[in-house]
């Protein structure tokens, strides 16, 4: 699924103020399937394998569950900084990225882009209330990762798109 450019002469978000209209909140209870279902089907895999005299590799599977599920839960901070110290440092040579736990788009951005990376920062959804009214303007959770540069938005933005908005390629059409 490839990004879109969402207005890219839109201003910078706004605090609230009259004329503005406030989204609907993003359904965050949606993120925790992910890591619901991991810990129960490695939690399964685990009383089996201790069932059937495995009880070595049971703890194996339930302690690697236990971490995916933290992994990809909501619980995990990751890299994260605030929305409006984040804006500061919008330009056209610099990207806001907006992400969320156990959003495939954004773990794959993570993998891609290094975290000591200056010219990005990253900004979880989860932690920051403007953020997330950010994000349900722009689409939901369903529009994560976005991509902020300049005066662009990146909807579902792969990291090469992140990378070419930042070093002032041209979005191709």
């Amino acid at each position: 699924m490839s990004s879109r450019s969402v207005n890219p002469s839109a201003p910078s978000p706004t605090p609230e103020g009259p004329g503005r209209i406030t989204p609907a909140p993003l359904p965050l209870g949606r993120l925790w399937v992910k890591p619901v279902a991991l810990f129960l089907v490695f939690t399964a895999i685990g009383v089996l394998l201790t069932a059937s005299s495995h009880p070595v590799y049971g703890a194996v599977m339930l302690a690697f569950g236990a971490f995916m599920a933290f992994w990809t839960s909501p619980l995990r901070r990751g890299l994260h900084e605030p929305l409006t110290q984040a804006l500061t440092r919008r330009t056209d040579g610099h990207g806001i990225i907006l992400w969320a736990p156990s959003n495939k788009g954004s773990a794959q951005m993570q993998v891609a882009l290094r975290s000591n990376d200056d010219r990005f920062s990253w900004v979880n959804v989860v932690h920051d209330a403007d953020a997330r009214t950010l994000t349900a303007e722009l689409g939901g959770l369903d529009a994560l990762p976005i991509v902020l540069v300049g005066e662009r938005t990146l909807v579902r933005a792969t990291s090469g798109e992140a990378i070419d908005a930042v070093d002032g390629v041209a979005p191709k059409h």
